[in-house]
């Protein structure tokens, strides 16, 4: 392509999250819950939706991780997508950015799925919110910045309605439904799907100036899709 004006070209932002609409894979810990796959319809329209459901140990946490690699003065943003479960007792959902070590504190929101609210802000991040994507789900997520390189397991966690999460009522019946995982460097983007490969690269964004002359330029990594802002004036070149 030729321009007579600015051409820009980059990738998306991308996923720190494997499988992110998969919550059954290995690649999600499972402590004190279980996951049934693909019980409801995920925002996107398709049956793609799980349910975290505790298991009956009172006064333990219940949960699902996945390990992200943080860096040092870095910001993260945590997102996932949230509906009520039908289960007898009520849960709300605290989704965790990351933990003391990599934060600074222990950092999280609480999340009522039911009327898509944000109870709680724990660990002064420096954005969250929610919003509602319709049938009942809602999208959440918190932000802030990265205090020490580490790997660690952020985890969604089963709490009750006053914020414990090691309350003494597990049934074995009651939980959440989830959807699209995502961690991710930098603000809150749209939401990217991810199978086997999540983001490794370190960038987000490559710019290309093309000031009316040709040329070329490479870009590596995993792969992704490309758009361009058009420029005023273009020639296609074949």
């Amino acid at each position: 392509i030729v321009t007579g004006d600015l051409g820009k070209f980059f990738l998306p932002e991308r996923n720190l999250r494997q499988y992110s609409e998969e919550f059954d894979n290995a690649y999600w810990t499972k402590t004190n819950t279980s996951i049934t796959a693909n019980t409801t319809t995920a925002p996107d329209g398709t049956l793609t939706a799980d349910a975290l459901i505790e298991n009956t140990t009172p006064s333990v946490g219940h949960s699902v991780t996945q390990s992200v690699a943080f860096v040092a003065g870095r910001t993260y943003t945590a997102s996932c997508y949230f509906k009520a479960y039908p289960g007898p007792i009520a849960r709300h959902i605290r989704l965790y950015l990351g933990n003391a070590t990599t934060f600074g504190v222990d950092t999280y929101i609480r999340v009522n799925p039911a009327s898509g609210t944000i109870l709680n802000t724990v660990g002064s991040p420096i954005d969250s919110g929610i919003t509602s994507v319709g049938d009942g789900w809602y999208r959440a997520w918190l932000t802030k910045v990265c205090t020490v390189s580490n790997t660690s397991s952020p985890i969604i966690q089963l709490v009750n309605t006053t914020n414990s999460g090691l309350y003494t009522d597990a049934d074995g019946l009651s939980g959440v439904y989830l959807w699209g995982a995502q961690h991710e460097e930098g603000d809150l983007t749209d939401y990217d799907p991810t199978g086997p490969n999540a983001a490794t690269r370190t960038d987000t964004r490559h710019d290309v100036l093309l000031n009316g002359e040709t040329g070329s330029f490479s870009l590596t990594g995993n792969a992704a899709g490309l758009s361009y802002i058009v420029p005023k004036r273009y020639v296609l070149v074949t």
